[in-house]
C-alpha cells in the first residue's frame, strides 16, 4: 500500500492488503470480487475489484457500481479472508 501523491488516496498493491485494511462490504460478481474497504477520506468513492483467478486489483467509482448492484451476491467479509 502506498499513498498517491496526486489525490492523497491509499493505493492497494495486492489483495491482502486490501483484506488487512478492513473490508466494510463485498460482493461476488463475475468472476470478480468488489470490495470496499474503511477509508481515512470520507470523500473516498472507489470500490476495489479483484479478479478472481489471477488475484490482480484495480479500482473503479463506486457510483458505477451501483448500476449492476442487484445482480452481484453479498459476501461476508470473514469468508474474503479465507479466500485470500
Amino acid at each position: 500500500m502506498y499513498v498517491d501523491k496526486g489525490s492523497g488516496l491509499e493505493i492497494y498493491e495486492s489483495f491482502e492488503e486490501l483484506i488487512d485494511k478492513g473490508v466494510v462490504s463485498a460482493w461476488d460478481y463475475r468472476d470478480k470480487y468488489y470490495i470496499v474497504v474503511e477509508s481515512e477520506d470520507y470523500y473516498d468513492n472507489r470500490i476495489w475489484i479483484v479478479d478472481k483467478k489471477t488475484k490482480e486489483i484495480s479500482d473503479d467509482y463506486y457510483t458505477k457500481f451501483i448500476q449492476f448492484m442487484d445482480e452481484a451476491t453479498p459476501i461476508d467479509p470473514k469468508t474474503l479472508k479465507r479466500v485470500s
